[in-house]
């Protein structure tokens, strides 16, 4: 859905744009006593569409793009497995070889974002979902860095045939995502703001 958007609108079109999911939406918190709150978990009805999107939300999220924030899901932490790392979460439920040839590819093509890609690897947290949103000008240097490397990958890698890891491309542009908002975030001040998700049943 991103590569079709880029390829196919103008930053005159869509100056600011951005990606949720078939069931997972951005949203403001219920309860402003527990602001570290991630996911709401809610059933998918009318009732629930109208507690998420609300005008506030719609006015708070203009107002960090107008603010030049990114926005992206609050980071999800690896407590369960015992601190394990970003690394290791990728391992124990994904194939290692599409993590290493990513980074494989990474050093290759983009070298001087392997300081970050080390740091996010070997830490506790990452934004989830591949959910956006931000200036056309920030999406279209992403998508351009982030699809250099997945095709890149692609030739080396064999797409397994199991249905959840056939999404492999979309797994590692999960955790990409956050390898170039950190980089961009420490090089060059990019503005961050973390937002909770809603999750429909």
């Amino acid at each position: 859905a991103a590569y079709y958007i880029w390829k196919n609108y103008k930053k005159e079109d869509i100056p600011y744009w951005g990606l949720c999911h078939y069931r997972r939406y951005f949203i403001l918190h219920f309860n402003p006593l527990l602001p570290y709150k991630k996911v709401y978990f809610m059933e998918a009805n009318e009732e629930s569409f109208q507690k998420i999107f609300r005008p506030k939300l719609e006015a708070t999220i203009k107002q960090k793009l107008d603010e030049g924030y990114i926005i992206l899901s609050k980071p999800y932490y690896m407590w369960k497995l015992k601190k394990w790392s970003v690394k290791q979460h990728y391992a124990k439920y994904h194939h290692i070889e599409s993590w290493n040839l990513m980074e494989d590819a990474l050093a290759k093509l983009h070298p001087e974002y392997m300081d970050a890609f080390h740091e996010f690897g070997s830490g506790l947290s990452m934004s989830l979902y591949n959910m956006l949103i931000a200036s056309y000008d920030f999406w279209d240097g992403y998508l351009g860095w982030v699809f250099s490397i997945l095709f890149e990958v692609q030739k080396h890698y064999t797409i397994p045939t199991d249905a959840n890891q056939r999404r492999v491309f979309g797994f590692l542009s999960e955790r990409l995502l956050n390898v170039y908002a950190l980089h961009h975030h420490k090089k060059n001040g990019l503005k961050i703001h973390y937002m909770p998700v809603a999750h429909l049943g």
